[in-house]
């Protein structure tokens, strides 16, 4: 009796124990958090280089992984600059000088001019606007446990912190987004974020990591003065907005003429195809959408080949980035090498993946910007002229 008896108050004691625990870390990750948000706040220059890591994977495309660089650099308050390099695509400067935004995308070879009030970045204190606003996921963050990062200066301790949970709709489905930070404890500063985006989507089954490392974290410290300084590189070209002002490629209207190699270095020209149906997938190896979409595309190519369908995949990365990426993922669609992105231009194509369909009287009969479902794409097609 007297050892039965005992093991009510063990278990009480147990769960006391359990509950103070996860009080503890609730209290420490939301003082945590709060001191982020301060240091932040009270940053007044900043000269930060790290690296950035992003794994894409669903159930219908194998995992790929895209990495790059990051630059961030500024003056409180009217000095920001970001610089974010990796696949051309990739690659853009933000400057923001005091009541003008410059931003420039390397491969378009394009930049705009704008006013502060309205740019990126600009507003709730520039680069870090978003730790700024941290306290109002305080009360849900806990401090799960201690462990070291690797900077250039040497391993700092930080203090990990997890993020409550934000969880968004897409179309019928559901996306859950975890977010994770490594806080230097002596800085009060995040040397690494990890955010996770998993979930059931119409594409089905979908999972993104993208890690953020500050591996050169110089604060406190004004940058030089010349990188707050915008020079347009040659033949850049100043825009009102990205990828030219007008409307994607107009439906109705005789499709924009065009030869490009594609992967075994064959020369295609549109003009080639008059009396057939072609689609026309616009797309890079480091956009998620586009990779999620492409199992799609290649679908219907296949089953659609024989009513007359053509379809190209085109892209302005090299050759060996795209057959690695189709040979990886078994994707068997032509895809062809817009090096100088004439033809991404000329079809004035302001996001990815953009897909334009061509009917076969070589007019454009529709164009689907963003992810697409199989059962868009179909629709589409068969507007062009595929039963």
């Amino acid at each position: 009796m007297k050892t039965r008896l005992s093991i009510v108050p063990l278990c009480l004691l147990a769960l006391s124990v359990t509950t103070v625990a996860s009080d503890t870390a609730g209290d420490a990750g939301k003082k945590c958090v709060l001191r982020v948000a301060e240091r932040y706040r009270a940053m007044t220059t900043y000269d930060i280089r790290g690296e950035t890591r992003m794994s894409i994977q669903s159930s219908a495309m194998r995992e790929q992984v895209i990495e790059g660089k990051l630059h961030m650099a500024g003056v409180q308050p009217d000095l920001h600059f970001v610089e974010t390099s990796g696949s051309p695509m990739m690659s853009s400067w933000s400057l923001i000088r005091q009541d003008s935004t410059w931003t420039y995308l390397v491969a378009m070879r394009q930049y705009t001019v704008k006013p502060a009030s309205s740019a990126i970045g600009s507003q709730n204190g520039g680069t870090f606007g978003e730790y700024l606003m941290l306290g109002r996921k305080a009360d849900g963050a806990r401090l799960v446990r201690e462990e070291n990062v690797q900077t250039a200066a040497g391993e700092r301790n930080c203090l990990v912190v997890v993020l409550p949970p934000d969880t968004m709709a897409v179309g019928e489905g559901t996306l859950t987004r975890a977010d994770t930070m490594w806080v230097d404890a002596e800085r009060d500063f995040v040397l690494k974020r990890v955010l996770g985006v998993s979930g059931i989507t119409s594409m089905g089954e979908v999972s993104m990591l993208a890690t953020v490392r500050m591996e050169a974290p110089e604060l406190d410290r004004r940058p030089p003065d010349s990188l707050f300084v915008f020079t347009p590189p040659p033949g850049a070209m100043r825009v009102d907005e990205f990828a030219g002002t007008p409307a994607p490629a107009p439906t109705g209207q005789p499709a924009e003429p065009f030869t490009l190699a594609d992967l075994a270095g064959r020369q295609v020209s549109l003009s080639e195809h008059r009396g057939k149906v072609v689609l026309l997938d616009f797309w890079a190896t480091w956009c998620g959408p586009c990779r999620l979409e492409m199992p799609h595309v290649d679908a219907l190519s296949r089953e659609l080949a024989r009513e007359g369908l053509m379809v190209f995949a085109i892209t302005s990365e090299s050759r060996e980035l795209a057959s690695d990426f189709l040979k990886k993922n078994g994707i068997g669609l032509r895809c062809l090498i817009d090096a100088g992105g004439k033809v991404f231009q000329a079809y004035q194509i302001e996001a990815l993946p953009t897909v334009v369909v061509i009917d076969r009287d070589g007019k454009v009969s529709d164009v689907l910007v963003g992810l697409q479902t199989e059962a868009s794409l179909r629709s589409a097609v068969r507007k062009a002229g595929i039963e």
